[in-house]
């Protein structure tokens, strides 16, 4: 089993690096965040995860054990195998994931081409006393607002990556989506 990797990055596509060791190239699925640090870096460590199935061997690669430990708690989920559950870490970071779901909050998951409500509603039962203790109702609030102020900043135009930016680093006192989304457009508004 290949438990991790280091080596240099080339990106491939938004899901998808190959890590050269000594020559040999290893191809690696791999969520956005950690695509996003493989651009960054000329040297990455990933942890590995490697999925076995009739037809091929893929290997997938986290940056943190808790991205890996969400894959896998995912993959335990009849019905989620592990692109759907890259699709899931691909929506949002980890933290946010897992509190969702202790929270009993279906709307990350249902983002997810394949994931219908039937198989959030699932992954919600089966998984969310293993992440109880990282949610509360204020926080899937929070997250739900936060959510919403993305979308919308979105819809005006702006990438994904800085609506989640800008909203990011909204004050955490703000607390209506209709406020966070003016305040971050003030940031973005700045940045411009």
């Amino acid at each position: 089993m290949i438990g991790r990797l280091t080596g240099q990055p080339e990106v491939v596509s938004k899901e998808q690096m190959i890590v050269d060791i000594g020559g040999v190239g290893y191809d690696v699925l791999a969520p956005p965040q950690v695509i996003s640090e493989a651009r960054r870096k000329d040297k990455i460590t990933v942890r590995t995860y490697l999925a076995v199935s009739d037809d091929a061997l893929d290997l997938y690669g986290f940056t943190n054990e808790r991205q890996q430990s969400l894959f896998e708690h995912l993959l335990g989920v009849s019905g989620v195998g592990p692109k759907s559950a890259l699709g899931i870490l691909s929506v949002a970071d980890a933290p946010t994931i897992t509190s969702a779901i202790a929270a009993e909050d279906t709307s990350y998951l249902t983002k997810v081409s394949g994931i219908g409500t039937k198989t959030a509603e699932k992954v919600v039962l089966e998984l969310k006393d293993a992440f109880e203790d990282t949610g509360t109702a204020d926080d899937a609030k929070l997250r739900k607002e936060s959510g919403e102020a993305v979308e919308a900043l979105q819809a005006l135009g702006y990438s994904k990556s800085q609506a989640q930016k800008a909203v990011g680093n909204v004050d955490k006192d703000i607390d209506t989506t209709e406020k966070k989304v003016k305040s971050a457009l003030k940031q973005l508004g700045n940045n411009e």
